[in-house]
């Protein structure tokens, strides 16, 4: 016998002998003869044409959906049962021999085809991918339901990309690699465009191939620009296994809160996310509009709406779900976010810190087997920092460890003028920005960041704030000035807030007078009086502790995620930049795409343009005009306010020298005095009364108007003091169109 040359004619087995034919080995069939070269069986007969154009490989497998419709053929089945999973399978058939088949066991698995090898016309090989596993499909034309033309024709036009369902019997090839024989195949549905290189590809040679890929941080992403990965997520999800896993432990986080808190029976209910004011919390707003009442309404936190269900006799509720907070985008931010908050009447802070590290500690050891985890916290190309969860955690007291650290010494009376000037020198002095509007409040967190919030590693509790800081938190039992209330931080990030609720409904209504001082400021975080918690407090509200934890922060912990787009299961929409002219280029592909799509007529008897082109916005600025306009009125009536001090403090006789002018110096008084009530009761009604402050916000500026044009035009020559008037109603109507 020739060197390099096996009889396989002494093997037993059938499906060996082809398989040796099929991977090109030099061999003696008794059968046929001789041996043929193997360049002549390992030539594919059907060359892979994933490297022409993108836009004629679409066009190419529009035809081949257009020949199937002309064939009357469905090329997209309703249904394929499949009888298991492929991680069941690999678990299921993982012992098996290499060389060892189940030809008498059928099994049916369906998934996406990953990748596609070919040894022969007789012989095809597939990767085929599904629920975080992966198992080759070994396709032979001898034991396909299929004759050998239609046999090579079929395997032909199956593309990388493609969901399959295939049945057949288990068993393992001559290397050892777990596969699944099939007697029958069918596309379900075609991938029309070609799928990006996977960057990791495991190779068929890999005995390791079909098992469950565990998620390693730093593993390389596919594909591997982020343009890709966010904008269609569904590739992401497709090429790249640690997704999988980033969501099944992000389930699990929710999972255990959702247990932990029902077997300390607390009960999980729904509240409204838009509400008429914007309450619930120290943070910017999402502002809507409801076109029925042609009303603003704002997007923002449940946590209102909880107290309200304490006070009507639910002791412990609590609900998962998303708030909105209107700031930065990075990679740990988001608009949109998910949080668990639960309301427990009867308990205090101390109760509530025992109650997280409870929840927090048994989390990590159900999921972990252990209190530690790492974390690349500074990039994956540096050295993970390791954070530990054994209880108890560590406390800090916010006034008193800031003034150790920073050498400082406070004013007691934080609401007071002389405070926030002293907090302003020492950020100044520590050279720490804080951006207009200098507020007590911004500037105390400024320095609490830069001081204690960056030892904060382990779980670290951040105690007893103060009340300016905290207006719906209860003031501290033996600390004035404080208030009973703590922030866990891990890894320099907040990740919990809880406090004990205020329920002195005197005290409550200060706070918010407080609050919107600060608003007057400038600052637009500020919250505004809600006139219905103020009511509800009236009615009386037990003790209770309120919690809040930021799920997607603890699940990119145990995740060892950079991004927090990782564990969203939709397309990024909160990256703006450079949003429109992606949008536009989508648009354009899908016009080019329904446009082959008619020239191919690929069974759509009837297609509406709707569908397929979409009208582009001419900005990123969705908000409503009117919205706009009535803003650009209330800054009128502030410029309006500032005009009438100054006329109603002139002199009259000084330069009133003609009865008429001084006729139309008294009017401008009149004009004054009502735009200056009507601007006082715009912004006095704005968040608690809009559709008043609607009407006001017109008065307002049509008041302040007449009144400067009139004072103005005291200054003309009796003839021409029509011009005047006439200005004046211009602005009017001016006023009027822009509201409505």
């Amino acid at each position: 016998m020739k060197k390099g040359v096996i009889d396989i004619t002494t093997l037993d087995n059938q499906h060996l002998r082809d398989s040796f034919r099929g991977w090109g080995l030099h061999a003696i069939d008794n059968h046929q003869g001789a041996a043929k070269p193997s360049s002549q069986v390992q030539k594919p007969l059907a060359a892979d044409d994933e490297d022409m154009d993108a836009a004629q490989y679409f066009e190419n497998r529009l035809k081949t959906l257009a020949a199937q419709n002309e064939a009357r053929k469905n090329p997209y089945p309703h249904k394929f049962h499949a009888s298991i999973s492929i991680l069941d399978y690999v678990e299921k058939f993982g012992d098996l021999n290499s060389g060892e088949q189940l030809e008498d066991a059928e099994v049916s698995l369906a998934g996406r085809i990953t990748n596609k090898r070919s040894s022969s016309s007789k012989l095809f090989f597939y990767d085929l991918q599904g629920g975080g596993a992966k198992v080759q499909v070994m396709a032979d034309a001898r034991r396909s339901d299929l004759d050998e033309a239609e046999f090579v024709k079929f395997h032909c036009g199956v593309k990388r990309g493609d969901i399959v369902g295939i049945t057949g019997f288990p068993g393992r090839s001559i290397r050892g690699e777990l596969s699944i024989f099939p007697k029958s195949f069918v596309v379900l549905s075609d991938c029309l465009h070609t799928m990006p290189q996977q960057k990791t590809a495991l190779g068929s040679d890999n005995v390791n191939v079909n098992k469950t890929e565990e998620w390693v941080p730093g593993s390389g992403r596919n594909p591997e620009d982020q343009e890709t990965q966010y904008r269609q997520r569904y590739l992401d999800w497709t090429l790249n296994t640690e997704i999988q896993h980033i969501f099944k432990t992000r389930a699990m986080v929710i999972s255990h809160i959702r247990r932990f808190l029902n077997d300390l029976e607390f009960l999980e209910v729904e509240t409204p996310l838009i509400n008429m004011i914007a309450g619930g919390g120290v943070t910017h707003p999402f502002v809507t509009n409801h076109n029925d009442p042609n009303m603003k309404q704002f997007m923002r936190k449940p946590e209102l709406y909880l107290k309200e269900l304490v006070g009507g006799g639910l002791d412990r509720v609590y609900k998962i779900g998303k708030p909105f907070k209107n700031e930065r985008i990075d990679l740990t931010h988001n608009p949109e976010f998910t949080t668990c908050e639960f309301y427990m009447a009867f308990a205090d802070c101390n109760d509530l810190m025992g109650v997280t590290e409870k929840m927090l500690s048994g989390m990590i050891k159900e999921l972990t087997g252990g209190h530690k985890v790492k974390y690349h916290a500074n990039g994956l190309d540096s050295e993970p920092i390791e954070i530990d969860f054994t209880p108890p955690f560590r406390r800090i007291d916010m006034i008193k460890d800031l003034e150790r650290m920073a050498n400082l010494s406070i004013p007691k009376d934080l609401a007071g003028e002389e405070a926030r000037k002293y907090l302003a020198d020492a950020c100044t002095k520590f050279n720490i920005q804080c951006p207009p509007p200098q507020t007590t409040t911004h500037l105390l967190e400024k320095l609490v960041g830069h001081f204690l919030e960056e030892t904060c590693i382990n779980p670290t509790f951040i105690i007893n704030h103060p009340g300016i800081t905290s207006p719906l938190a209860k003031w501290h039992r033996s600390k004035p000035g404080l208030t009973e209330r703590f922030e866990l931080f891990i890894n320099k990030h907040e990740l919990c807030n809880a406090y004990m609720e205020l329920n002195d409904h005197v005290v409550q209504c200060q706070y918010f007078a407080d609050q919107l001082k600060d608003q007057h400021l400038g600052d637009d975080e500020a919250m505004a009086l809600d006139e219905t918690i103020c009511m509800a407090l009236k009615y009386g509200l037990p003790p209770t502790g309120g919690w809040l934890l930021n799920i997607d922060e603890l699940a990119m912990m145990l995740t060892d995620s950079q991004n927090i787009k990782n564990h969203f299961a939709s397309d990024d929409k909160g990256n703006y930049e450079g949003l429109n002219e992606a949008m536009q280029k989508s648009t354009k592909a899908r016009q080019r795409s329904y446009e082959a799509a008619m020239k191919q007529n690929i069974g759509s008897k009837k297609v509406n343009d709707e569908h397929v082109v979409v009208d582009m916005p001419e900005g990123l600025d969705h908000s409503n005009k009117k919205e706009q306009a009535n803003d650009g009125l209330f800054r009128l009536c502030e410029i309006g306010l500032a005009n009438t001090v100054s006329l109603m403090g002139s002199n009259p006789p000084l330069w009133a020298t003609t009865p008429a002018s001084q006729r139309l110096l008294g009017f401008s008084g009149a004009a004054n005095a009502v735009g200056y009530l009507g601007t006082t009761a715009a912004v006095s009604l704005r968040y608690t009364k809009p559709g008043a402050a609607r009407i006001f916000a017109n008065v307002g500026p049509i008041g302040c108007a007449w009144g400067v044009i009139m004072g103005f035009t005291s200054y003309l020559p009796v003839e021409f003091q029509w011009l005047g008037y006439v200005a004046a109603m211009f602005c009017t109507l001016a006023v009027l169109s822009a509201n409505y």
